[in-house]
């Protein structure tokens, strides 16, 4: 096992609660950055500390915002340990990409929901905790909270079990009565729902009774038959289709087309030879950390800038006029029928509306003294994406690029091409949604390369759907 690294005595952009509550982020990511575990028990401790510091964070955010309503002013700190927050959100989700061995396959079905808040203390987490104690130790795997990230937003935990599928359970826990023995001791009885998410082929492997929806209703923490169940009620209604689609998304035949809510999808799986530009990324950090700045453009598209303080870098270092000086290399030449339109990212990114599906820079393959930098505004890395340079970049691939007018340039992307059927005929098709695979581009540091990888894929994907749809229609005229 490798000791991780500890904490420097450095500046942080970050003070009072919310530099507190940053060192303890960073004191539990430079122990997942080295994974300084030797076991399952201390992965499982790693999720229960980070549990409680981003309820302590929660709770200095409430906190904050009293404090702000009743002196009827704007905090200037509530910003900062929402940031926080957010870092210590983003710490769960490397966890969870690691331990679902980077399979976007796996990762990304889990975010079709809405974000799923930071649990408090109570019987429902205290129920969570010891059914997936339990399950554990009767051989499930190791379990991975859901609670403790942003990506994973259905169902409430996961059991890793190498050379077996990954399990999901929703696990609903209701508190019926405690009781004080003659000792002094008190019992706690609970109802305990659980909706189980494994495979079509097979069902939990411990001693229970499953229904046949695939849920367990016969047992509580506590050992006890529960005498009261309960509720079926419209959200747990809902969350039980949403564990459906999660299952038909994870399984999904590739090339293949099935439904998802009534609507036709395509499984298709990116095989692409487009690497992150890591030594490019480290020879930038190395150079800002000499200089203070350091810039690089890729492929004529995307312009990475990296701004270095040891006192942290502030505002008025995004105004440097040497960004002004090297930006002419992502928007010149011209880029064709296309307008040139930048778009500027920041890492670490403020968190934002839906599931970040990319990389967190806790997994950048950079050291672990620069993890510490990012975390506390040392270092500050903006990407400029050129949407107009792409675009012409893509269309290399002979597919004419659309930008709409009047919504985000960068991921309002859209592709068309012709196609052709097995007997001949062409046809014109659209392909959207563009932006996620834009977005790993930004934050995972890949080039156009990359892109156009997604759009032969896509491609790929419109054929198949050309042969299903003349499929049904010679089924319906038969």
């Amino acid at each position: 096992m490798t000791e991780s690294p500890q904490p420097q005595s450095q500046q942080s952009v970050y003070s009072g609660e919310a530099l507190e509550l940053v060192q303890r982020v960073e004191v539990l990511a430079l122990k997942f950055v080295s994974f300084e575990f030797s076991s399952g028990p201390d992965l499982w401790q790693f999720q229960l500390d980070l549990l409680e510091l981003q309820r302590d964070i929660q709770k200095a955010i409430g906190g904050e915002k009293k404090r702000a309503k009743k002196l009827k002013g704007k905090s200037e700190s509530l910003a900062d340990l929402q940031m926080v927050r957010w870092l210590a959100r983003r710490l769960g989700d490397s966890l969870a990409w690691t331990l679902l061995g980077l399979d976007r396959g796996s990762i990304y079905p889990f975010s079709h929901n809405d974000p799923v808040p930071i649990p408090q203390e109570g019987y429902g987490t205290e129920g969570l905790l010891a059914v997936s104690i339990h399950l554990a130790n009767d051989g499930w795997g190791l379990p991975l909270l859901h609670d403790i990230t942003d990506v994973l937003r259905i169902g409430d935990v996961t059991f890793i079990n190498p050379g077996n599928e990954h399990r999901t359970l929703e696990v609903k826990t209701r508190h019926l009565d405690t009781e004080l023995n003659a000792e002094g001791r008190t019992s706690s009885r609970y109802d305990v729902k659980i909706t189980y998410l494994g495979t079509r082929d097979a069902g939990p492997t411990h001693n229970t009774k499953p229904t046949s929806s695939g849920e367990d209703e016969g047992g509580d923490a506590g050992g006890h038959s529960p005498e009261v169940k309960l509720r079926e009620d419209r959200r747990t209604v809902q969350q039980r289709q949403r564990m459906a689609n999660l299952l038909t998304l994870k399984e999904a035949q590739l090339e293949t087309v099935f439904e998802v809510d009534g609507m036709k999808t395509i499984a298709a799986r990116l095989d692409s030879t487009s690497d992150s530009q890591w030594d490019l990324i480290r020879t930038l950090i190395s150079k800002a950390k000499e200089e203070g700045y350091a810039s690089a453009v890729l492929d004529g598209s995307f312009m990475y800038v990296v701004l270095y303080s040891e006192n942290g870098v502030t505002p008025d270092a995004t105004k440097d006029s040497r960004i002004v000086r090297d930006v002419a290399g992502v928007v010149a030449p011209p880029a064709g029928k296309h307008e040139n339109s930048l778009t500027v990212s920041s890492i670490p990114e403020e968190e934002g509306r839906g599931a970040h599906l990319y990389l967190p820079f806790y997994m950048y393959s950079v050291s672990p003294d620069v993890i510490s930098d990012l975390l506390h505004g040392r270092l500050l890395i903006i990407t400029l994406s050129n949407a107009g340079a792409i675009a012409a970049g893509l269309e290399q691939e002979g597919v004419e690029v659309t930008i709409p007018p009047g919504r985000d340039p960068l991921f309002s992307l859209a592709l068309s091409c012709v196609t052709t059927d097995d007997e001949g005929r062409e046809y014109r098709m659209e392909m959207h949604q563009l932006g996620l695979h834009i977005r790993e581009c930004i934050y995972e540091f890949r080039g156009i390369g990359y892109l156009r990888d997604v759009v032969r894929m896509m491609r790929g994907t419109v054929r198949t759907a050309v042969r299903h749809d003349l499929t049904d229609e010679a089924a319906s005229q038969r």
